[in-house]
């Protein structure tokens, strides 16, 4: 694997783009965060590989200079936990405690249903907040994934049966979950705040591209065919992206 990068401006942003030559076997480009990743399939020459970069680079260019809202609101929607702070998550009921502590590292763990999370004093006041986040999301995460596993089992069982590699809860920037070539299915973690049927329809997207890995008409059959009122699911979730934050109350999507 071979790295070349670029640096590129979109707006006000900058984004880092790292091209990699790899064993894929057709290109493709994405984002995370401030970087684009653009990948080249091996054993073509260097003037295909060149041209297919400058294609990859201007379509995720074109995409992000159009969908730009995408990582606007994502900036705006930062996951924020204070202490005293209660919320429920499928059914678990917690409780944030903050304190800091004279510890070179920051750290958190779970009394029951306190989240206990001890912040370095020595830690730099604009890192809080995120430490603060990234520590309780972990703890979260743990403690409910074995639901969010048994729902897409259950989910894929029903309607799908795909044999399934891996099931992960993540911090996606651009989506709301993905499906890896290798059936790995990541969740947004902060669709855990939304309603039951909102995370449903984005587990049923996901595993469906077990089924067909694309949005053909094929595909979009095996999503309503697992859930008729998809449409509704993600048009609620498209109006209430901003506020899928704990202890938020919603009137709930049914």
């Amino acid at each position: 694997m071979r790295s070349l990068n670029e640096i590129v401006k979109i707006d006000d942003k900058l984004f880092n783009i790292e091209r990699l030559i790899t064993n894929c076997k057709r290109g493709s480009a994405k984002f995370k965060e401030n970087k684009i990743i653009i990948q080249i399939p091996m054993g073509i020459s260097r003037g295909e590989n060149f041209k297919m970069y400058l294609n990859l680079k201007s379509r995720i260019i074109k995409y992000l200079q159009k969908h730009k809202e995408i990582f606007e609101e994502r900036e705006k929607s930062v996951l924020k936990f204070n202490n005293g702070q209660e919320f429920d998550v499928l059914n678990n009921h917690f409780v944030i405690s903050i304190a800091d502590a004279n510890t070179k590292h920051s750290s958190a763990k779970l009394d029951e249903k306190i989240i206990k999370i001890r912040v370095s004093e020595r830690l730099a006041s604009s890192t809080k907040e995120k430490t603060i986040a990234n520590l309780a999301r972990r703890i979260i995460s743990y403690k409910i994934m074995p639901q969010i596993i048994s729902k897409v089992n259950e989910i894929n069982n029903m309607f799908f049966k795909s044999q399934i590699n891996e099931i992960k809860l993540k911090d996606n920037i651009s989506n709301w979950g993905s499906c890896s070539k290798n059936n790995n299915i990541n969740i947004d973690f902060r669709l855990v705040f939304a309603p039951d049927n909102v995370i449903n329809a984005v587990i049923i997207h996901e595993l469906a591209h077990t089924k067909q890995r694309n949005h053909s008409k094929d595909f979009w059959n095996l999503v309503y065919n697992a859930m008729p009122d998809y449409k509704n699911a993600r048009k609620w979730l498209e109006q209430n992206k901003q506020n899928l934050l704990p202890g938020h109350k919603f009137q709930y999507y049914q």
